[in-house]
C-alpha cells in the first residue's frame, strides 16, 4: 500500500497527514476503514487528498489485476 511505502503504519498517522498536508478532516472511523477494507465508493476529493498526503499519484493507490480477463477501459 502507498501508505506503508511512505512509513505510514496507523490510521492515526494517516488522519494527521490528511489534515496537515491536504486539509482534509476525516473521522477516525473513515480513516480506519481505508486501512482495513476496500471501500465500495470514495469521493474524488478524498482520492486527491490521499495522493497529496502520501506524496503519490493515483497509480500508487491502486493495485489493478490485469490477469483477470477484464477488458481495459476504452480510451
Amino acid at each position: 500500500m502507498a501508505a506503508a511505502q511512505r512509513e505510514v503504519w496507523t490510521d492515526v498517522q494517516l488522519q494527521r497527514l490528511l489534515a496537515e498536508k491536504a486539509g482534509l478532516e476525516l473521522s477516525s472511523a473513515s480513516v480506519s476503514a481505508l486501512f482495513t477494507k476496500q471501500p465500495s465508493q470514495l469521493k474524488l476529493s478524498t482520492l486527491i487528498a490521499l495522493c497529496s498526503a502520501l506524496d503519490g499519484t493515483l497509480n500508487d493507490l491502486f493495485d489493478v489485476d490485469t490477469t483477470s480477463g477484464a477488458q481495459p477501459c476504452p480510451a
